[in-house]
């Protein structure tokens, strides 16, 4: 077997051809860099003190393999396990990545699993593990393939790898390698390899590489997959182009008109009879030589799923995965179906609420309560479902803020709140129940409405909002509302009206001062007042993105990417992020009950502030995504992290639960 552990060390060997002096376009034996390769078990974990658990779908089937009478199933949500004699699934512990892009056996029955956190091997019951922590390549492994003697490996953002004997070589641009978004590797002979990357086709041979992107009358686009069939025929699934089959120069393109279901293909397979299977958006069509034929399922409706993967065993028997969580199996003439076990309902969660020991989801497929277990909260029949923005639950009630009017549920039965109810919009973005019972709602551009006892408020740019666009609205504990507006400026209502605040912009060491009594325990030391200054602001710039929430004992947090603000009875306190690759872009802010400081963000994950030293948590140490969307604590003191594409992730402080 192939050891896929990659060392830390510096490049050894035959470097790109611009450091050796080779020509440029060389084969890909004479590119690359080469990385000597080391054997280890277990991966590097968060120094962070918690256990990380996500609860991700696994509705997007994405990679298929079968050994035996075992059926390895990828996901979003993780791999997965059928049993064939007894006709169970199992969700399966030990792979590094949480999203699993490709699955293989080696020649020795090794199973290799590939996906957002590297590779993972499985052999003789126990896992190897291949990270970034080894090399930057295993960010983000796309697939996995067999050579002459040797694995292919793709990365989107890497590029490509070979990995023979006890080193790997790491091809990309430098090394002409088209894009360094790889989507599928596949070698021809021991002498050429094809490369589908999110550009184009490229080839590599002993002597050269060569883009198809122009010139060879392939379709443009991001090429999904590539399968080669007996005869020696390249096939191309590229994105909204249908299909395209290369030959010896000549091309020919297949769509809807040929018998393809869609002109979205995700996937090939090829069958034990030598036939090309295609799936797809709408379907599958399956290639005898002469033509398309779309499939035809007994009892289903193939027009209905999108089929991301397929497979086939040694008997024949065909396995569809879909985005529903569901692989269809074909045998002969049958149809079965396999679901695969879900952890969470949705991959989005914009926002998570914590009401009474409860925990409401906001996902994009609806809206969810944990109570124990996860339920669907059934809304009123509408439109209302995939427009939800926000929810606020009090007691019996709950107030549903959507795109569309204000649902309100007064513990009996729902009212819906729009136009016709005279309110000035019907497009809400944000909602809270203040500490004296008034609700206020942010509008997408209409400023905030504030329900009282007494009927409703409108708050517009007359009365002192710095934009009438509302993104968040908190209450601190004061009793004072803020709000923030899509420009990112902040404001706090003073009584009757809106007050935009200044942040301060730190001035060297002249405004720095012991913190005032009004300190909160437990305060975090990186934290300090800020002086007097000469009356620049930070307040707000065009490109520069806020977010704002509560410290664990209710004052205003400001989060920006060049600095964090909070705000006490004495003024505005500041401490400044990590240093990290690129800008820090926020998107929610939260103090916990420990003191710390939780800052999500877009694409680098969530940084944690503890007694002065920051703690970064992204996709390698356990995060689904790396885009945070929602931070909240619960009840227990476990923080919930709500992600653009992965689910929740709970942060448990006391592993023991």
């Amino acid at each position: 077997m192939l050891l896929l552990m990659l060392g830390a060390g510096t490049a050894g060997g035959q470097g790109s051809g611009s450091e050796t002096g080779l020509p440029p376009r060389a084969g890909w034996v004479e590119t690359g860099t080469r990385y000597p390769l080391y054997t280890g078990r277990g991966i590097a974990a968060s120094t962070f003190p918690a256990r990380i658990v996500a609860y991700s779908p696994a509705q997007r089937v994405t990679a298929l393999a079968a050994a035996g009478d075992t059926l390895w199933i990828g996901t979003d949500g993780g791999l997965f396990a059928y049993s064939v004699t007894e006709d169970s699934t199992a969700a399966v512990s030990g792979p590094v990545s949480r999203s699993v892009r490709s699955i293989a056996f080696d020649e020795k029955g090794a199973l290799l699993v590939g996906g957002d956190r590297g590779v993972s091997i499985r052999r003789g019951g126990a896992w190897l593990h291949y990270t970034v922590t080894s090399n930057r390549f295993f960010e983000d492994v796309t697939d996995i393939s067999h050579g002459e003697g040797r694995m292919w490996l793709g990365s989107y953002g890497r590029g490509a790898a070979c990995v023979e004997g006890d080193s790997i070589t790491v091809f990309a641009r430098a090394d002409s390698l088209f894009d360094d978004r790889v989507l599928s590797v596949i070698e021809e002979n021991p002498c050429t390899v094809w490369f589908a990357t999110a550009s184009g086709l490229c080839m590599a041979d002993t002597l050269h590489w060569m883009s198809m992107r122009y010139g060879s009358r392939l379709p443009i686009g991001a090429v999904r997959d590539i399968l080669f069939d007996e005869g020696g025929r390249l096939y191309c699934a590229i994105a909204m182009q249908g299909v395209a089959v290369y030959n010896l120069g000549r091309v020919g393109r297949y769509g809807p008109n040929d018998g393809l279901p869609n002109w979205d293909i995700n996937a090939f397979s090829l069958d034990p009879t030598g036939r090309i299977w295609a799936v797809g958006k709408g379907g599958v069509s399956i290639f005898d030589g002469s033509g398309w034929t779309p499939l035809r399922l007994s009892g289903y409706s193939a027009a209905r799923y999108n089929f991301l993967s397929c497979f086939h065993d040694v008997e024949g028997g065909a396995y569809l995965g879909t985005d529903e969580g569901t692989i269809l199996y074909l045998s002969r003439d049958t149809v079965g179906e396999i679901h695969v076990p879900q952890a969470f309902p949705s991959g989005r969660v914009a926002r998570i609420r914590p009401a009474a020991g409860e925990l409401w989801f906001l996902t994009g497929s609806g809206l969810f309560v944990k109570r124990g277990g996860i339920e669907r909260v059934e809304l009123p029949k509408g439109v209302y479902g995939g427009a939800i923005e926000d929810v606020t639950v009090y007691g019996d009630e709950v107030w549903v803020v959507t795109r569309f009017g204000l649902l309100h549920y007064d513990g009996q039965a729902w009212k819906i709140f729009d136009r016709r109810q005279g309110l000035p919009t019907e497009h809400f973005t944000v909602s809270i129940r203040d500490g004296s019972g008034d609700i206020w709602f942010g509008a997408f551009e209409r400023g905030v409405l504030r329900l009282t006892g007494r009927g409703w408020v409108h708050y517009n740019g007359e009365s002192g909002l710095p934009d009438m666009r509302i993104e968040n609205i908190i209450e601190d504990r004061s009793g004072t509302m803020w709000v923030m507006t899509a420009c990112g400026g902040i404001a706090r209502f003073t009584g009757d009206s809106w007050q935009e605040v200044i942040l301060p912009v730190q001035e060297g060491d002249a405004e720095k001062r012991q913190p005032q009594a009004d300190s909160l325990p437990r305060l975090d030391p990186a934290i300090r007042f800020l002086g007097l200054y000469d009356g620049r602001s930070a307040s707000r710039e065009a490109d520069r993105k806020v977010c704002i929430g509560l410290d664990g004992t209710g004052n205003c947090l400001v989060g920006r990417s060049d600095a964090v603000y909070r705000y006490s009875e004495s003024g505005w306190q500041i401490m400044y992020p990590p240093a990290v690759d690129g800008e820090i872009e926020p998107t929610v802010i939260m103090g916990s009950s420990r003191g710390d400081v939780w800052l999500g963000t877009a694409r680098h994950g969530v940084f944690i502030s503890r007694r002065g030293t920051w703690h970064g948590v992204d996709r390698q140490q356990g995060l689904s995504d790396g885009t945070v969307l929602a931070i909240v604590e619960d009840a227990a003191g476990d923080v919930w992290i709500g992600t653009q594409s992965g689910g929740a992730v709970r942060f448990i402080h006391h592993p023991s639960r």
